[in-house]
């Protein structure tokens, strides 16, 4: 249950991004247990491909990729898994436009390359010592992978911000661990224009309070710099992606603003240096259930967004949705 309170809370926050826009349509995938989706893209042919959980089709949560053409219609759809339990976290259409999917399990996490249609090409798992967490995966230029997620190490006893970088066939090329000795994890990363790599998550290291956390690494894993962002209470880093002007846009989460958690949308320049007015550059704040309009300082959006997340239902099962809104 925990793991698709969390879809449901990123889909939420995904929703800020939304104020000025209007809903084209909207579909539900899965069967008659809990399902959930963690993860969209558009693909080439302007259909989408959604990654996430269902515990509908098997004795037990499985990765669930679903692929629809432009109307949200279902194409085909896969599962996933072992015996254990396993959901997806990322998904991305690669270069050969197949798919390659971050999957995450008990103790570890596995990237999955697949074809056109969805067939396993191959699979491998990443973990280290106690455990490993993966959230996102991106391809990069040189036809491998970059991940991101967090893990125990040697003589540490919490929570460390992880990256793994790939070559094409999911071979490690080498592994860096960011931030200190507390609580820190890492949830998206994305390589920059200039081939070093943007990634976002939170940290508890350098502060008081859990702060978004910003790292800037070199095309090696070498660290740039790193930022920290927030106010008094405690704030997260859900995505982070660099924008033409070279600097990047940050979708996180807030209890530092307001009287329940809000979307914390944070701008900056090229050296992670918050643009704009308000209390952390230019941000913007949704209180859950409902759309506030960005301040001023929040940049402009996709002109048609594409969500994935989790509706509950009435039967108390849960399905997961897909939305586009244009």
């Amino acid at each position: 249950m925990k793991r698709l309170t969390v879809i449901l809370g990123i889909f939420i926050l995904l929703l800020v991004s939304l104020s000025n826009a209007q809903q084209t349509w909207e579909r539900t995938y899965g069967g008659s247990d809990y399902d959930g989706g963690m993860s969209v893209q558009q693909t080439t042919d302007r259909g989408y491909i959604v990654a996430g959980s269902t515990f509908s089709f098997g004795n037990e949560c499985q990765v669930y990729l679903v692929k629809t053409n432009a109307s949200g219609d279902t194409l085909w759809t896969k599962n996933y898994g072992e015996l254990m339990p396993e959901g997806g976290m990322s998904v991305q259409q690669t270069s050969d436009s197949g798919y390659i999917i971050l999957g995450d399990r008990v103790n570890d996490f596995y990237l999955i390359k697949t074809n056109t249609t969805g067939d396993t090409l191959w699979t491998r798992p990443y973990g280290w010592q106690n455990w490993a967490e993966g959230r996102s995966v991106r391809q990069t230029a040189d036809g491998g992978y970059i991940i991101v997620g967090s893990t125990y190490l040697d003589g540490q006893y919490s929570d460390q911000f992880f990256v793994v970088k790939t070559n094409a066939s999911g071979d490690t090329l080498w592994t860096r661990s960011y931030g200190g000795s507390d609580f820190d994890r890492g949830h998206s990363v994305q390589q920059t224009f200039d081939g070093g790599y943007i990634a976002a998550g939170m940290v508890w290291s350098f502060g008081n309070q859990q702060q978004v956390y910003l790292i800037r690494f070199d095309a090696f894993g070498d660290t740039l710099w790193t930022k920290t962002y927030g106010g008094p209470y405690w704030e997260w880093g859900h995505s982070v992606q660099q924008i033409s002007d070279t600097g990047y846009i940050i979708a996180a989460g807030t209890t530092s603003f307001g009287d329940t958690e809000q979307v914390y949308l944070i701008k900056t320049n090229a050296s992670g240096t918050p643009s704009g007015p308000g209390p952390m550059g230019g941000h913007a704040t949704m209180r859950v259930g409902r759309y506030n309009r960005p301040r001023t300082g929040a940049t402009s959006l996709p002109e048609k967004p594409i969500l994935s997340g989790t509706v509950i239902r009435s039967t108390s099962s849960r399905r997961m949705r897909t939305e586009m809104w244009g």
